[in-house]
């Protein structure tokens, strides 16, 4: 069985849509304000479609199902050096 692990919505994070209308939208949560997150578009759906303005989201839409946050990049360790 899989287990789901919800983490809540915070700064920093990027969230992607779930729903096939809108699949390859993505949001930079720039802060969270309970009930809702403040969030930048990274990406959109539509070819001329809009990016990098500033959305409004409620807390429950994030995390009910209709967003999944994208894991951030593992630094490399030779980087690092």
């Amino acid at each position: 069985m899989t287990q789901h692990i919800t983490l809540p919505p915070a700064a920093g994070q990027t969230w992607a849509h779930v729903d096939s209308r809108m699949d390859g939208r993505t949001l930079h949560i720039g802060a969270v304000h309970a009930p809702y997150a403040y969030a930048t578009v990274l990406t959109t759906t539509q070819p001329n479609g809009r990016v990098g303005h500033r959305v409004r989201i409620g807390l429950d839409s994030l995390t009910g199902g209709g967003h999944l946050l994208v894991p951030s990049p593992v630094p490399d360790e030779e980087e690092d050096k």
